[in-house]
């Protein structure tokens, strides 16, 4: 276990080196970043995928510790409430080196899997392959807890 949070932790400290803005693309705009398998619907090593419910509606999931932060797809956003303007605009890089702009989010939604109910805040991006990708920033929130990556099941704390 401490193999994979030594991984994640020199991933997210890479990722936290690469986000930070260089002379030339210094906008002022915050930056986080999605995997390639986020966008483009494939289970890599570091994703497991999941079925669960969020505003009554079967979602489909993956948990992405090659993402910054937790997004949802435009689509589902368009049929739930509580959409809202972000007061600025978030640049969301994509492991291929594209940038995505994120101007709004969902907060304060509940989901659930399997039994477990989570409330989180999403960044509303177009995705097309999953309907939600739980990044980091929820990995963390809900630690401690075990992930077997290779097997690909959570068991979380209590």
């Amino acid at each position: 276990m401490e193999e994979v949070w030594e991984l994640l932790s020199d991933d997210h400290e890479h990722r936290e080196t690469q986000d930070q803005p260089d002379d030339e693309n210094d906008s002022g705009k915050e930056l986080t970043a999605i995997s390639v398998q986020a966008i483009k619907g494939i289970e890599g090593v570091r994703t497991v995928k999941l079925r669960g419910f969020l505003a009554g509606q079967e979602v489909f999931m993956l948990i992405d510790s090659g993402s910054t932060n937790s997004f949802i797809s435009e689509d589902l956003a368009s049929r739930v409430q509580g959409r809202r303007a972000l007061s600025n605009t978030v640049l969301v890089k994509v492991a291929n080196g594209s940038l995505l702009e994120c101007t709004h989010e969902l907060p304060d939604q509940l989901w659930n899997i399997q039994g477990c109910t989570f409330k989180n805040t999403f960044k509303i991006i177009p995705l097309s392959c999953y309907d939600v990708i739980l990044g980091m920033d929820w990995l963390e929130s809900i630690s401690p807890m075990q992930i077997h990556w290779a097997d690909k099941w959570l068991q979380f704390e209590n």
